[in-house]
């Protein structure tokens, strides 16, 4: 009679290991896959804002490009004549009209366009 008590008991301590294990393994299985999630977000985002600087370097260097252009005397000049109506001392602006029509205005200059 002792050895069939002993054997249940045996039987009851390993089943309840099993569930325990099995339980257990499922908690570690869902934790790294969770884990795993966080990570491949976290990269996401890196990834974005990677993206995001290269672009800002990007429009970093054209700004830097145009300003230089714009510290130069002669795209100063240009920039004068053409948007602004200027002239230099004893020039004489002449300014094409056609009749019936506004007299034209000095135009808005892109930099991009003085400089080609």
């Amino acid at each position: 009679m002792k050895i069939q008590m002993k054997r249940k008991k045996r039987k009851k301590a390993s089943r309840f290991l099993r569930v325990f294990f099995l339980g257990l393994g499922c908690y570690l299985f869902c934790a790294f896959l969770m884990s795993f999630y966080q990570i491949w977000q976290v990269q996401a985002e890196i990834d974005e804002a990677r993206q995001e600087q290269q672009m800002l370097l990007n429009q970093k260097e054209q700004l830097e490009a145009e300003r230089d252009a714009l510290e130069d005397p002669e795209v100063i000049e240009k920039l004068a004549r053409e948007s602004l109506g200027m002239v230099k001392p004893g020039e004489i602006l002449v300014v094409p009209a056609v009749p019936g029509k506004e007299l034209p205005r000095p135009k808005d200059l892109d930099v991009t366009q003085i400089l080609d």
